[in-house]
């Protein structure tokens, strides 16, 4: 036998479709294996920005409650804003708007000098829809929230006035 004859027995080694073989599955395990990782970071993110819509829209609905119970001021409802005035032009003034999807809460205040502070706070970004309706001292509030998944999250609630 010839150098030749022996090197063509050798079975010491690994074929070029036995290499290929192993790379595409390893390949294909390391693509499925980040696929389960991006999922997972998404499910994660979908849950946690689900939880800020919820926690905005609390907030937003909140906010109107606690100015609704302010002794002396009377709700008055609008398109896309709600207002509420009292006495020495007093009065908090909530704003939607549908361009940027937020609500915009406006306040004009007596301080203790007598003088009327402006403050204003901008709820931002998660708003679908605003909409209030007011009979007497009774207010209807119904708020749309957007989630990261294209769901929609809806809190709506009755409050009395104080006035």
């Amino acid at each position: 036998m010839t150098d030749m004859d022996n090197m063509l027995r050798n079975n010491k080694g690994l074929t070029l479709a036995e290499v290929t073989g192993t790379l595409v599955l390893t390949v294909m395990l390391l693509g499925f294996m980040l696929f389960l990782v991006m999922q997972a970071h998404n499910g994660v993110r979908d849950v946690s920005g689900s939880e800020a819509a919820v926690q905005q829209s609390q907030t937003i609905v909140n906010a109107i409650v606690a100015s609704a119970r302010q002794y002396g001021f009377k709700p008055s409802a609008a398109p896309n804003s709600l207002q509420f005035t009292g006495s020495g032009g007093e009065s908090v003034t909530y704003t939607y708007n549908p361009a940027n999807r937020s609500v915009t809460a406006d306040s004009r205040r007596l301080d203790g000098q007598g003088v009327l502070q402006q403050s204003s706070i901008v709820f931002p970004g998660q708003v679908a829809s605003f909409d209030c309706n007011v009979t007497g001292s009774k207010i209807e509030i119904s708020l749309t929230m957007l989630r990261p998944n294209k769901q929609i999250y809806q809190t709506s609630t009755t409050v009395y006035s104080l006035s």
